[in-house]
């Protein structure tokens, strides 16, 4: 009997638990995931983001144990309205890429995304080489 009892206020801790972590996963974020296709060794990405021009942030996405991004590895920003001030216009939301390499250097993608962006939306870029040391992002459909 003492075990059930035990048993049982340890599934009522966990849904407590469990309680708590979907409010926190259930809160407005969108995300932008970038699928490797460069031949490159590529070790991270980092970002900047702005709103109608004006950058707001920025950060970096790379492996944890900061190894090479593999070919069709995906890689995802995610966004949250902490991000942004309050009652930002997110239509104008755009982003740059900085692509991070062994020796720690970075190389611009050649162009800037621009998103007409909405929470709960996942956008789906991808990273192409562009010529001799080049690299540019696509918005994949």
């Amino acid at each position: 009997m003492r075990k059930l009892i035990y048993i049982i206020l340890i599934l009522l801790c966990l849904s407590a638990l469990t309680a708590c972590t979907n409010d926190k996963n259930t809160k407005d974020t969108f995300s932008i995931s970038i699928k490797n296709k460069s031949d490159k060794e590529i070790y991270g990405l980092h970002y900047e983001y702005f709103i109608d021009g004006n950058q707001i942030g920025g950060g970096n996405v790379e492996n944890a144990d900061n190894s090479i991004l593999d070919k069709n590895e995906i890689l995802t920003n995610e966004f949250y309205p902490e991000d942004f001030q309050e009652n930002t216009d997110l239509s104008k939301f755009s982003i740059k890429y900085y692509l991070k390499l062994k020796d720690k250097r970075e190389i611009p993608c050649n162009n800037i995304i621009k998103l007409n962006v909405k929470y709960n939306e996942t956008y789906k870029l991808i990273l192409l080489d562009s010529g001799k040391n080049g690299f540019k992002m696509i918005k994949r459909h």
